[in-house]
């Protein structure tokens, strides 16, 4: 039912085509995670692929609502990680509807950590199975009625 902490990568770009240490420099460098709908996303390496994971507390003032703006190097950046967040079942993409992880386009088995109200995954916003909760069976029919179901999604280092 969530994704496995993981260190949020600063600066980074909220374009999706940017990655940390590619960020032309026509866009915004953010130093802190971004807010979007009632979630606060930074950037996360996952292997080869960059995605948005949602924020831990490590990345909040004291208050818990306040990003923390960071300073580039900023050794306190460290405690700012993507937080445990639910995969987001059913789900829809590239025109297949999932009712568990997959590794269709993958190299490793994934879900999303949002979808929009048609239930097609958000940008970047996935992230890697923790097989321990998550079933690799999948569904591919068109019945996108069903009520969300939740697995672990995995963030890790390998």
């Amino acid at each position: 039912m969530c994704v496995e902490s993981r260190r949020c990568g600063f600066p980074f770009s909220s374009s999706p085509s940017s990655s940390s240490s590619s960020i032309p420099s026509s866009l915004p460098r953010h130093y802190s995670c971004q807010p979007s709908n009632d979630l606060h996303f930074c950037f996360s390496q996952v292997g080869e692929r960059s995605v948005y994971g949602v924020c831990n507390g490590g990345c909040f003032q004291e208050d818990g609502e306040t990003p923390i703006i960071f300073e580039e190097n900023d050794a306190m950046a460290f405690f700012c990680k993507t937080a445990a967040s639910p995969c987001q079942f059913p789900f829809i993409w590239n025109g297949t509807t999932y009712d568990s992880c997959t590794m269709d386009g993958s190299e490793f088995l994934w879900c999303p950590l949002e979808v929009d109200s048609e239930r097609v995954v958000v940008g970047r916003r996935w992230g890697s199975c923790d097989m321990s909760t998550c079933s690799t069976a999948q569904n591919n029919t068109d019945d996108t009625t069903s009520e969300p179901k939740e697995a672990r999604a995995v963030f890790n280092d390998e």
